[in-house]
């Protein structure tokens, strides 16, 4: 039977769901009954599957805030004092709820489906990245299963990061040398509007309205990289790139905030209502040294020791999922050290650095997350919460050093 390459691209994705169905039946325990109760049923779970039944029901338009009489009497349930500006997140749970309007089926679905969008997104990126095929299968994988995604379950909006490994590939790109969003014709540069182009438009705002923190630290990570790239290519249309890019997320992520904003103008705002404090940026801050560590109750008992021992300083609490484990870990250690050098060639492993660094000197405690939340706004508090960018990232630095190798 021939094969052309086509079918074997098609191939390797088959390969890579066949191979996620045994790992994810035995990561999450499923059975037969995975369909009639909650996979997690604790926590923000409650809060989700709340919002969840509501989005079936009508009560919680995916573009605005949710309205319910049933939920509250005699006064009812507004939830505009609680913006949620997650539209596409709430639109997908909207699909999700056209093959079932049991808010269990769709909770549970949300969850697993999460585990084949990461896959199959972080296999994409990794090949065009010319990552080999079975290495990117096996890290597509791993990055399914990284500990944010599995103790983050009763966070339920966090736990399909799909996005991530697609939009920091995207901030690489405002490093090549032609700018991004432009194209020179007779020494002049005008708007570049091609298909490409306008797919990376489309997934950027579907990304700004996933999820508020994603959509934070993104901005951050953007912002670095059209700086560093201004400085490398000294060319303001690089500039322009970059603030491009920054305004498709941040636009969309702003207009989501309009119906929250007008209902409190018109109310009054409820000050008792996600009341933070700047010292709570500290409290959920990120911490070097718990990315770098096992997990908690680790199978190995020697390292459930060491963590154990580690968790009795102050201030552990949601910032312990923040574990790289160990290929992830090999990862961040390599950016850390590329960061040093100070190379000719602007490398990806080298671009990848300068996000990582950037994303832990702002989100580690006592970092400019602190400054931030100190004279700007503390309503962004869960800077740990960074981790699953630095996980994206260590995993592609480990797999592009590997196929270097391989090479």
């Amino acid at each position: 039977m021939h094969l052309n390459i086509k079918s074997l691209k098609y191939l390797d994705y088959l390969i890579l769901n066949i191979a996620m169905i045994p790992i994810l039946i035995f990561v999450l325990d499923l059975d037969s009954l995975v369909f009639q109760y909650p996979i997690d049923y604790s926590g923000d779970s409650l809060q989700v599957l709340m919002f969840m039944k509501m989005l079936i029901n009508g009560d919680l338009p995916f573009y605005t805030y949710a309205t319910s009489y049933n939920i509250g009497l005699p006064f009812g349930f507004v939830s505009a004092d609680y913006p949620s500006p997650m539209s596409t997140n709430f639109l997908f749970v909207k699909m999700l709820s056209l093959f079932s309007s049991d808010p269990v089926m769709v909770f549970n679905t949300y969850i697993i489906v999460s585990y084949f969008m990461i896959i199959n997104v972080m296999f994409f990126v990794l090949r065009r990245l010319k990552v080999n095929n079975y290495l990117a299968i096996s890290i597509s994988l791993l990055y399914a299963l990284v500990p944010f995604h599995h103790f983050r379950i009763g966070h339920t909006w966090y736990v399909n990061y799909f996005l991530l490994p697609i939009v920091v590939y995207y901030i690489l790109l405002l490093w090549r040398s032609k700018p991004l969003f432009f194209i020179q014709k007779y020494k002049k540069y005008k708007l570049d509007l091609s298909s490409r182009n306008l797919i990376i438009i489309a997934i950027l705002i579907l990304f700004s309205l996933w999820n508020f923190y994603f959509t934070f630290f993104f901005v951050l990570l953007a912002s670095a990289a059209t700086i560093s790239t201004y400085y490398y290519r000294r060319n303001r249309y690089h500039l322009y790139s970059g603030l491009m890019m920054i305004f498709f997320v941040t636009a969309p992520f702003i207009i989501n905030l309009v119906p929250f904003q007008l209902y409190q103008f018109e109310h009054g705002k409820n000050s008792e209502v996600a009341n933070r404090q700047s010292f709570e940026a500290e409290v959920y801050g990120l911490r070097i040294a718990q990315m770098l560590l096992p997990i908690d109750r680790h199978n190995n008992a020697l390292m459930a020791k060491i963590k154990k021992k580690y968790n009795m300083a102050p201030l552990i609490n949601e910032n312990s999922f923040a574990t790289l484990g160990f290929i992830g870990t090999l990862g961040f250690l390599l950016m850390t050290l590329y960061i040093l050098f100070n190379d000719k060639i602007l490398s990806t492993i080298k671009k990848l650095s300068i996000l990582n660094f950037t994303a832990v000197i702002i989100a580690t405690m006592g970092g400019y997350s602190s400054l931030f939340a100190l004279f700007i706004t503390s309503q962004i508090r869960g800077y740990n919460r960074i981790s699953i960018f630095v996980s994206t990232m260590a995993l592609i630095v480990f797999a592009l050093a590997i196929s270097h190798l391989m090479k």
